[in-house]
């Protein structure tokens, strides 16, 4: 607006120019300023002449916004394009762009040419009607050249590989497992103890693959959207930097899946496509329809594979992946011996196995378990016996249709729920914590759904720690937006936090 004012009241134009763009240089954004350089490169080695053009009544609105290119060979042969159309592949793929372009050596095209080169020259020599164009501003030129890089950039800073500071090194029973993998022909489940690396295993696993497979996509599957955070930081810190994160609003990942499987399918992205998604989304149609293309020349990683046993998300399961990697401290689905089938089936046999009991004062630190028994009340202990017995009626029933099927898995649920949310268990953790109560680093594990008087376990244990005895507790799940279970995790691990209470 300052400059406006100048403008209106008479002052240099060009001083007014040159002060407006040395501002528009002096951006924070690390990747900007060196992009900056890349044209100060060009400068400096007379690669590049710049020249600004403004509308002449410049204290109006409306800016100069055409694009025009002349490009000639040593031959004089030329080439005019008007127009623009983004060099991307979102642009490419999903935009509504539009470019015309002309060739002096087609006779009815050669006017056409001709045309946008006199009208170019007009332009660069400033005899345009209603513009001012002007020589680029010394100052501003040696700000470029200040900026240029000693060297002539080959890749965009985006792109440029990141300094790794992970320093960690595949332990012996980690190699095995990966071997495994690859001799059971790149298909199978790693049954592995919660702790013992099944995530970083994978994704070295993933690394060994693609130094021979260099156009295999990965696509990891989990069941929870903070675990697929957990998988993203994890990736980076292992050298994947363009990782798609698919779930939520189909608006918010697909333009990107989009445009990176586009650039794949016509050669043109030298990035690893990575996607990050959790059992729904990946279930759903159109995550499915956008990765059709791609399902030959993939990799699938299934984190707790177990749930992907659901009939939803079998349907899902691409027969058509060649790579298939299936990770679980658990692989069996309780109660669905015909999901565990169709998941072993799919993945194929638990090719690597480390069970808890062989990892604890081996490969896991020593803990001590002290399980504490919680009465069910009259009523609680009356309706579990009711689920009970109708669970053992069906489960005699040798082949059960669809609908039998689903009302005995509801009665799994229901069991389990009314265990989960026992009404004395909060009772009992009122006797227990008083004499922990500056203890740090702990979980409280609670039931999901709703008690009888319609409460979240979660919330009754919350405000017992948190109001009754004020310790330092919040709640993690799905509810907490991204960025602030970031923020949860890392108060949780320095102390801040004492506690996390999940469900």
């Amino acid at each position: 607006e300052e400059d406006l004012k100048e403008i209106a009241a008479g002052y240099e134009l060009r001083e007014i120019i040159a002060r407006a763009s040395l501002r528009a240089l002096d951006s924070t954004d690390p990747v900007i300023h060196e992009r900056i350089g890349y044209l100060g490169w060009l400068v400096a080695n007379e690669k590049l002449d710049i020249r600004l053009a403004v509308r002449a009544a410049a204290s109006k609105n409306g800016i100069y916004h055409e694009k025009v290119g002349i490009l000639t060979d040593a031959l004089g042969d030329t080439i005019a394009f008007t127009g623009s159309a983004n060099e991307t592949g979102s642009a490419w793929y999903s935009n509504f762009e539009s470019i015309d372009v002309f060739r002096s050596w087609f006779p009815h095209e050669a006017e056409r040419v001709a045309e946008k080169v006199a009208a170019f020259e007009r332009l660069w020599n400033n005899t345009t009607s209603g513009l001012d164009v002007l020589p680029f501003p010394d100052a501003l030129r040696k700000r470029l050249v200040r900026l240029a890089p000693a060297n002539p950039p080959t890749q965009d800073v985006e792109a440029a590989p990141k300094p790794r500071h992970d320093s960690r090194k595949l332990r012996d029973y980690q190699t095995h497992a990966i071997d495994a993998w690859f001799q059971a022909g790149t298909r199978g489940i790693l049954s592995m103890a919660t702790g013992t690396g099944k995530t970083y295993t994978a994704i070295c696993a993933a690394k060994q693959l693609l130094e021979t497979k260099h156009h295999v996509a990965t696509v990891v599957v989990v069941p929870f959207v903070h675990l697929g955070v957990q998988w993203a930081d994890e990736l980076r810190s292992l050298g994947f930097d363009d990782i798609v994160m698919a779930y939520g609003s189909r608006d918010s990942w697909w333009p990107k899946l989009s445009a990176i499987r586009t650039q794949m399918a016509f050669g043109l992205s030298q990035k690893h496509l990575v996607v990050v998604t959790t059992t729904d989304t990946f279930s759903s149609d159109s995550f499915q329809h956008g990765m059709k293309d791609l399902w030959p020349k993939t990799l699938l990683i299934a984190d707790e594979m177990h749930n992907l046993g659901a009939p939803k998300a079998l349907a899902a399961l691409p027969s058509a992946t060649p790579y298939r990697l299936g990770l679980s401290a658990t692989p069996e689905r309780w109660f669905d011996d015909e999901g565990t089938n169709a998941l072993s089936d799919y993945f194929g046999d638990a090719v690597f196995s480390l069970p808890l009991r062989e990892a604890i004062g081996k490969y896991l630190t020593n803990y001590e378990y002290h399980p504490i028994l919680i009465p069910l009340t009259d009523d609680e202990l009356e309706d579990y016996h009711s689920i009970t017995r109708n669970l053992s009626r069906m489960w005699f029933v040798k082949k059960k249709n669809d609908e039998q099927q689903s009302a005995f898995k509801s009665l799994l649920f229901k069991r389990a729920r009314l265990l989960g949310n026992a009404k004395l268990k909060i009772a009992e953790l009122a006797r227990l914590m008083p004499s922990h109560q500056e203890t740090t680093h702990s979980i409280f594990y609670c039931g999901g759904g709703r008690d009888a008087d319609d409460d979240r376990q979660l919330d009754k244990v919350l405000t017992l720690l948190g109001v009754d005895l004020r310790m330092r507790v919040h709640s993690f799940t799905s509810e907490e937006a991204i960025e602030e279970r970031r923020e949860l995790l890392d108060d949780f691990e320095s102390g801040k936090l004492q506690g996390l209470g999940e469900r």
